[in-house]
């Protein structure tokens, strides 16, 4: 049986000659190449020469000796079907990762996963049933700190197996890459370790804080290396698709020119493609009392207005919510993070975006009494659900998208379509 979780932090010891010398088994990320995607898996401290098979070819492996604690995180560009990893030429591992669909597709978004629940468990085992082609994670992977130790015990434990040949996308929250410290949290910032992004974003003046013990934050980047801030705001397609992915943490200023230049440039391409989505870990419109005053994303929500995006993803507040479509005008600085406007709801649906707060995948739930007192909810939202964990399932159909937040038990709390 492979061992898959760090059971302390301890260093851990290498393979032993003709021991399997797996960690954490394959998963599939985006990676930088549309064409192909970035096969995961991490080992113990190991000197075996790792190699892909696919299709008939050998792909090299990348390898990155993280120190905190000590193991290897190797990463191969391959091509979507069948593939077989070896370690010094002989097999240890097959599996295949699920070619793009070209238009129908299915994707899941589970916010606010990582703090080893009964809702978090129950949810990644009704994923399988589900049949995603892919599943958004909406940010604060592993709780408190992002560290390799919470993911190990966390995060990889509970979707290995069910998700193993799907896509996996990551939005950065406040618990991955914005609170902690190098000194009391050696391992922090596993994020930009484990997630393989699209490196298409922009580097801004501000990025996470490197607080801490400069022996640790030294090691981290070198193992970072460019993903160290690079991977935090990207874009990608998939099937007729088009995501822009926003890091909203408060060390963004959401009003950066360089930030805007590069959203207004994304959404500008995208365009080409017949839906339009964001994900971004705040909410820029919410109706719990918890978190109600970071509304800083709120700044970009012209740009998201003018390209026509169809609906904004998020998370952070643990429960769902749904808007209306809505329009915000006249967006002017408020106290701390709130941002003060004209909010201007079309409860017909006819004119505006969507915004999803889909924070109920795991962590304990916010403001549970708020579900049956819709009037300390906004004018501006149509459904609210704080007392059960619940997954966002979306159908894109060409130009059909069905949404559906759904409990464990299969239990419809909300649904939505938009036909274009």
């Amino acid at each position: 049986m492979l061992r898959r979780s760090f059971v302390a932090m301890l260093p851990i010891l290498p393979a032993a000659a003709g021991q399997n010398p797996m960690l954490v088994p394959p998963y599939v990320n985006l990676g930088s190449d549309p064409a192909r995607y970035a096969l995961v898996f991490h080992t113990y401290p190991s000197t075996a020469i790792f190699t892909v098979r696919s299709g008939g070819r050998e792909y090299p492996v990348s390898t990155v000796a993280i120190e905190n604690p000590p193991h290897q995180v190797h990463t191969a560009s391959i091509p979507p079907g069948d593939y077989e990893i070896l370690s010094n030429g002989a097999s240890i591992f097959r599996s295949t990762a699920r070619a793009r669909p070209s238009l129908r597709h299915r994707f899941l978004m589970l916010g606010d996963p990582g703090q080893s629940t009964a809702g978090q468990r129950g949810l990644a085992e009704f994923a399988k049933s589900l049949d995603p082609d892919f599943i958004l994670f909406g940010g604060d992977m592993v709780y408190e700190y992002g560290r390799s130790i919470d993911y190990q015990k966390k995060f990889f434990p509970v979707y290995d197996g069910v998700l193993r040949q799907r896509l996996w996308v990551g939005v950065p929250g406040n618990h991955d890459t914005d609170e902690s410290n190098f000194s009391s949290h050696p391992d922090a910032y596993a994020y930009f370790h484990y997630w393989q992004q699209p490196m298409n974003g922009p580097v801004l003046k501000t990025t996470p804080s490197l607080k801490g013990e400069p022996k640790n934050r030294d090691a981290f980047l070198k193992a970072a290396g460019a993903k160290f801030p690079r991977a935090l705001n990207y874009s990608f397609h998939y099937a007729n698709a088009h995501w822009t992915v926003i890091d909203t943490n408060k060390y963004n200023d959401m009003r950066d020119p360089k930030l805007r230049e590069w959203v207004e440039a994304d959404l500008t391409a995208a365009q080409a493609f017949r839906w339009r989505f964001v994900g971004m870990h705040h909410p820029a419109f919410n109706s719990a009392r918890k978190h109600a005053e970071q509304q800083h994303p709120r700044w970009l929500v012209d740009l998201f207005e003018k390209h026509n995006v169809d609906v904004v993803f998020s998370g952070h507040v643990h429960n769902y919510q749904r808007s209306y479509p809505l329009r915000f005008l006249n967006p002017r600085a408020g106290s701390g993070l709130t941002v003060r406007g004209n909010i201007l709801p079309d409860k017909e649906g006819r004119n505006g975006i969507i915004y999803i707060v889909s924070g109920s995948g795991g962590a304990a739930l916010h403001n549970g009494d708020q579900e049956s007192k819709p009037k300390t909810w906004q004018p501006f939202t149509a459904a609210f659900h704080s007392r059960m964990h619940s997954v966002s399932v979306v159908d894109i159909d060409a130009g059909r998208m069905t949404f559906r937040q759904l409990t464990v038990s299969g239990r419809e709390l909300d649904s939505f379509t938009i036909q274009k």
